[in-house]
Formats: C-alpha cells, sequence, structure tokens
C-alpha cells in the first residue's frame, strides 16, 4: 500500500515530517508481512534448501504465524488510518488561515507519531506510564534501561527460536516422570508495564514498596518466565527483585537479558527451580503468577506466603485465595485482601490483581 499526500509545496515542512512518519508505518507492516510469509513457511514444513524442520519449529512456527496475522492486520489498518489522517488534514489547511494551520499540523503529526511508536513497539510489553506516586528513578537512567529491555524482551518472545525453545521445555517439564505439574501450569504470558506499575499505584503497595526501599526488601515473582516483572520492578521502582521460574530457556533469556542491560544481582537476579523451595525471608512484596497454575499448585504457594512471609509483607496474586488459606492461627486472619486492581493483560483486558497484606 502506496501513501501519497502530494507535493503542491503547500506546508513543505510538514509534509516532509508526514512522509517520514508514514514511511515508518509502511515499513513496519512490509517487515511483518514478510515475517507472516516466513512463519507459515516453516509451519508447513517448508524448511531453506529441503532443511529438515522439527516438530517443535512447526509447532512454535504455527503460533508465530498467527500473531503475526494479528499484528499484520493491525499494521495495515494503521496505514489505512495514516492516510484518511493526512488527507483530512491537508483537506482541513486549505481552508484555514495562517495562524490555525501550524496547530492543526503538529495534532496530524502527533498522531502519525503515536501509529508509527504503535507499530515499532508491538508486541512488547506494553508503553511506558507515569511511575506510581512520584516514585521514578531519579537520574533517569533507569527509565531508559527499562525501555531497552522490554523492547528486547518483546523481540526475543517473537522469534522462531524462542517460542520453539518455550515449547520443548513446556513439554519436557510436564511429561517427565519427576515432575508433579501439568502443562497447563507452563502456559506462557505477559503482564504490560503499565498495568504493573498502576497495580503499585494502590495505597497499601505504593507504601509497602517504600517501606521496601528503605529496609532493603525483596520483591519476590513466583513464576517469572523471562523476567518481565522482575525488570519492571527493579527499574521502573526501584525495587530489589528475585524471580524464580522451572523453565530453563525462560531464565536464560532473563538472565542473558539482565547480562546485557549490565544489571548485577543487586538489581535483579533469577532462580532455575521450584519456587516452593524459595526462601521468604527478606520479601516484602511477592507476586504470585497462578493464572495457569493447577488448584492444588496454587493453593500450597500460597499457603506458603501466609506460613513464611514476614509481617506486613504484601502479595500480588492474579486470582482470589480462599477463605481457609487467608485464616490464621486461633481464627485471626493471617493474611488480608485489601484490594483489587483490573488491568489488561495478553490473555485478559480486564485481568484482576489481588492485593493482600500478612498481618
Amino acid at each position: 500500500m502506496v501513501i501519497d499526500i502530494g507535493e503542491d509545496g503547500e506546508g513543505e515542512g510538514f509534509v516532509d515530517l508526514a512522509h517520514e512518519e508514514m514511511a515508518k508505518i509502511q515499513a513496519y507492516a512490509f517487515r511483518t508481512r514478510r515475517e507472516h510469509r516466513a512463519a507459515l513457511e516453516v509451519a508447513r514444513g517448508q524448511g531453506a534448501e529441503g532443511e529438515e524442520i522439527g516438530r517443535y519449529e512447526r509447532a512454535a512456527a504455527a503460533l508465530l504465524a498467527k500473531a503475526k496475522q494479528e499484528e499484520l492486520k493491525e499494521a495495515l489498518d494503521s496505514c489505512v488510518r495514516a492516510k484518511d489522517l493526512v488527507n483530512d488534514c491537508v483537506r482541513r489547511l486549505g481552508d484555514m488561515n495562517e495562524d490555525d494551520k501550524g496547530q492543526v499540523e503538529m495534532e496530524c503529526l502527533r498522531e502519525l507519531r503515536a501509529l508509527a511508536e504503535g507499530g515499532s513497539s508491538a508486541g512488547a510489553g506494553g508503553a511506558r506510564s507515569s511511575y506510581p506516586r512520584g516514585e521514578a528513578p531519579s537520574d533517569g537512567r533507569e527509565a531508559t534501561v527499562l525501555d531497552a529491555v522490554v523492547s528486547d524482551l518483546s523481540c526475543t518472545q517473537r522469534t522462531l527460536s524462542f517460542q520453539s525453545d518455550l515449547l520443548q521445555s513446556q513439554d519436557q517439564a510436564s511429561s517427565s516422570p519427576l515432575s508433579a505439574y501439568t502443562a497447563e501450569n507452563f502456559a506462557y504470558g505477559t503482564t504490560p508495564l503499565d498495568s504493573f506499575l498502576e497495580v503499585f499505584n494502590h495505597p497499601a503497595l505504593a507504601a509497602r514498596a517504600g517501606e521496601c526501599r528503605s529496609c532493603n526488601m525483596d520483591v519476590v515473582v513466583f513464576g517469572s518466565s523471562s523476567g518481565w516483572l522482575c525488570f519492571y520492578a527493579a527499574l521502573g521502582l526501584g525495587l530489589r527483585s528475585v524471580g524464580h521460574e522451572l523453565l530453563r530457556p525462560l531464565v536464560e533469556v532473563a538472565r542473558s537479558t539482565a547480562e546485557r542491560h549490565e544489571l548485577g544481582d543487586d538489581a535483579v537476579s533469577f532462580v532455575l527451580g521450584d519456587m516452593l523451595a524459595a526462601d521468604l525471608g527478606n520479601c516484602g512484596i511477592l507476586v504470585l503468577a497462578s493464572q495457569c497454575w493447577d488448584r492444588g499448585l496454587a493453593r500450597e504457594a500460597r499457603v506458603k506466603a501466609a506460613r513464611e512471609l514476614p509481617r506486613g509483607s504484601a502479595v500480588i496474586d492474579y486470582l482470589p485465595w480462599d477463605e481457609d488459606v487467608l485464616g490464621g492461627n486461633g481464627g485471626n486472619p493471617a493474611m488480608e485482601e485489601v484490594g483489587v486492581v483490573t488491568r489488561p493483560v495478553s490473555w485478559n483486558q480486564a485481568q484482576e490483581f489481588h492485593i493482600l497484606i500478612k498481618r
């Protein structure tokens, strides 16, 4: 699709800038179309020069092709939207005096840039929103690194090798005779950055985050995947974070991402192992990514949290707790739910985040 905004010389600076933004939108659409076709070929078993393609690669390519199809539709919609924006702007400029033209041009360019940025960040963990309660990193470096980490993880999860390794590790982990976990426990999804930060705007969590900073307590994530939530907490909130994950490829991605962006263990670290064996003695905020866990596993993790977390610690859970797990000895509540925040995630546009405090 070629977008033409005309060469009448009217508002020449605006025309050049509009062309530049629309070129980005088009380039993203063309690139997505190539990636979609390449994924389809692999899914159909069509490797380069007769290369044999394994079943995990084919399965991963099929998933990737489906995701690319959705991205391509959005990219083409952005091309159409960009063309309509510019055509409407040019029409409006013809009826305006010189004083009003600049404002209309700037408005059009802002919308074009938003479309272009939306394409370049498609599939990412989410655009960065305002930091909770003025707790943005003071020197701005963390915010810049966080943007780079989100982009890095987004690009990684959209590769065939990542999807293939993930499928294979999920299969191996759930089918091993030594494994107590079913395949459903290893489902992969992402929480956008702005959703995560909005959860921390809840007053109870904002207060607890401040206490964690002053007391050097950790954010611990059970089911940390490729590290998204740990990086959000470390770089977006200035909280040291520890992730626990059973799937080796996800831990390797998280660790290599941290190393690539020069983040030491004093900021973020990742443990390959069973979360039920984790030490919660220094945990100030525990995140339970329980949305895909078996009921029994979720219960074990919650009982562990209620039993082992220091008093005053907070829990963020993607699902509600049973009343008998909330209760403590002598009928006194060990855990109290203090709020629920609803935000979009990759699998649900209205995901509930349950916030609890250890009493």
